[in-house]
């Protein structure tokens, strides 16, 4: 098979890429992105506002109760969101206006549903459907990291995520996982769970899911850490 020929304008793009190329400066993670997982008030918000100990932190609240936690710290400010354009307005506002810092959406779970609803209103569909419609929706979802993780100014991401039963071949295994989009975890570069061990009295614990920084998962962390001395801690 003939193998396909630039145009003259195409050749002139590459060119013109290729004068303004260059390696990405090092960092010191400027850019990353961490789920924390974990069923209802298990302190996902809590945990995610603990970053203000390196930097402001901006809350995207979706389910109108983050107030509670934020008011705790200082360096914290927060937006209620209500449907998926509001959350891409905030984020193009936030990395457009606001010091570099963490942007947390609070939570992920209800940024999909957000896509599902707009996507459904824009298709005139009563439901995604068929099944690989949902890499639209899960397209949508991308949208609003991409104006985050590419902005020119260098933010983190924090998303929380409710937690729901893993199924395998229609058989429940018995496992909780993320209540996001599947692709998500793959580009988190720490994903953590709260989880309850069986002692006396239970107590909670932090699972490393994914560790991007060392690739070890299984990990268990202390509860009582913050955020950037769990990152600290697993460097």
């Amino acid at each position: 098979m003939a193998v396909p020929k630039l145009s003259d304008k195409d050749k002139q793009i590459v060119s013109d890429l290729a004068a303004q190329f260059a390696f990405d400066p090092v960092t010191e993670h400027d850019r990353l992105f961490v789920i924390v997982a974990g069923k209802e008030g298990m302190g996902k918000t809590h945990l995610a506002c603990t970053m203000a100990e390196v930097g402001p932190v901006y809350v995207l609240d979706t389910e109108f109760r983050a107030g509670l936690v934020t008011s705790k710290f200082k360096g914290v400010q927060k937006a209620t969101v209500r449907s998926y354009k509001e959350m891409l307005a905030a984020a193009k506002a936030i990395v457009s206006n606001q010091p570099a810092g963490t942007v947390v959406i609070d939570s992920g779970t209800d940024l999909r549903m957000y896509a599902e609803a707009d996507y459904l209103e824009k298709t005139k569909m009563e439901k995604v459907w068929p099944q690989w419609n949902w890499a639209e929706v899960y397209a949508m979802c991308d949208v609003l990291f991409n104006i985050i993780r590419f902005s020119k100014t260098p933010f983190r991401i924090v998303l929380t995520s409710r937690v729901k039963e893993e199924y395998q071949s229609d058989k429940p295994t018995g496992n909780l996982i993320p209540r996001i989009h599947d692709s998500l975890p793959y580009k988190a570069d720490l994903v953590l769970q709260c989880d309850r061990k069986s002692t006396t009295p239970p107590t909670k614990v932090w699972t490393v899911r994914k560790d991007g920084f060392n690739g070890k998962d299984g990990v268990e962390v202390p509860f009582g850490l913050t955020l950037p001395a769990i990152i600290k801690q697993l460097r």
